[in-house]
């Protein structure tokens, strides 16, 4: 399926009610292969399964709903996998800037050790673990160490950390910007791959109860509407 064709079933699979939305229980593979199998087998018991009260354009609206499934499947564990490869540069980048703020509060806390009022700011940034606080803190100690450059200096203070720490500040919240953006369009895509899964679901739950109904006195039609996955877990 081409992503305009998967497109073109957006208004349908976005009117599924949220409540009704299905997360995928077995691996979406097993599934879309399990309606595959249940596409062929019942194409020689059409007569059955519409006198059972199964309205035929159900089972052929399988191929598509398999397609939309698979095509979605394939999206979102494509941005996935991408998305973990950025995360592990941002919780690099992460360490990086509570290193730098430690390395710049050692310093601070030597120069500004008779001030009493220091102390305290000292101790809350300390005691701050958080990663968006730990970004403010930097342009926070960037201002303050310009601001008091003479004192820096006197214990030989590389200065030039200081603009470092902006650098490295407008770094993680340019990426942090982004992991956000990126959050909300993974979430997107998961929720149009649980919409397809739950559109093919629908599908071959109508199609497995007429033909377990239609079949009811022959095990050996019966079987092909019963999950095979589900049987063996």
């Amino acid at each position: 399926m081409s992503r305009k064709e998967f497109e073109q079933l957006l208004p349908l699979l976005e009117d599924i009610p949220e409540k009704e939305v299905i997360r995928p229980h077995i691996p979406v593979a097993v599934e879309l292969q399990e309606a595959e199998n249940l596409y062929w087998w019942c194409q020689n018991d059409k007569e059955p399964l519409v006198a059972s009260g199964l309205d035929w354009s159900v089972v052929e609206s399988l191929p598509e709903r398999t397609d939309a499934c698979r095509y979605a499947e394939s999206v979102w564990k494509q941005y996935y996998h991408s998305r973990k490869e950025r995360n592990s540069l941002l919780r690099k980048k992460i360490r990086e800037g509570f290193a730098l703020r430690t390395r710049l509060l050692q310093f601070f806390d030597f120069a500004f050790r008779n001030d009493s009022g220091w102390k305290g700011k000292s101790r809350a940034i300390k005691n701050s673990r958080k990663n968006v606080a730990m970004i403010q803190h930097l342009i926070d100690l960037s201002v303050i160490g310009k601001a008091n450059a003479k004192i820096l200096e006197a214990i030989s203070f590389d200065m030039s950390l200081l603009d470092a720490a902006v650098r490295k500040s407008e770094e993680l919240a340019y990426m942090y910007a982004q992991h956000n953006d990126e959050v909300a369009k993974q979430n997107r895509l998961m929720d149009l791959r649980n919409r397809s899964y739950t559109y093919l679901k629908q599908a071959m739950i109508t199609i497995r109860e007429h033909g377990r109904f239609a079949f009811r006195d022959c095990p050996g039609r019966r079987k092909g509407y019963i999950s095979h996955y589900r049987k063996l877990h």
